[in-house]
């Protein structure tokens, strides 16, 4: 990682060129036989040829999870998990669809509520009210 850049950058190298890609910028990895098909912010697809477990191990710290044996994503853009026939996907905020493994599922879930503030209880949410009356309040002080 780069002592001015807080997140890590991954080049990303094909017959195109070099594409240097902030590890937030990538949305997901998909697995192509021995290639990986790199989903980026920015809407490009850049296919290189390392396999995803590749990716996986450099990405998994940060908020990257294996979520099938074709599919790596970044937490931070899943939308929503839903179920349908024959199993669960994974709704990113692209519009893009990807299926999760039943074995991947329950690693996923345990991914994203350990990213996620955990839900509060309605009453540790009041903030208290300031009545004009009352002996805590703001009023203003004599000079």
């Amino acid at each position: 990682m780069h002592p001015f850049y807080p997140c890590p950058i991954l080049l990303l190298t094909n017959s195109d060129g070099k594409f240097p890609v902030p590890a937030p910028d990538i949305i997901a990895c998909c697995s192509c036989n021995s290639y990986t098909e790199v989903l980026l912010t920015d809407g490009r697809k850049i296919v290189v040829s390392q396999n995803l477990s590749y990716y996986e191990k450099i990405l998994q710290p940060h908020h990257f999870v294996r979520i099938h044996a074709r599919h790596l994503v970044q937490l931070l853009h899943i939308k929503q998990i839903k179920k349908v026939e024959g199993g669960y996907v994974a709704l990113l905020f692209n519009q893009v669809s990807l299926p999760v493994s039943r074995q991947q599922k329950p690693v996923l879930l345990h991914a994203l509520r350990t990213l996620c503030v955990p839900e509060a209880d309605a009453k540790d949410m009041q903030l208290p009210i300031n009545e004009p009356n009352a002996p805590n309040s703001n009023k203003s002080l004599p000079n």
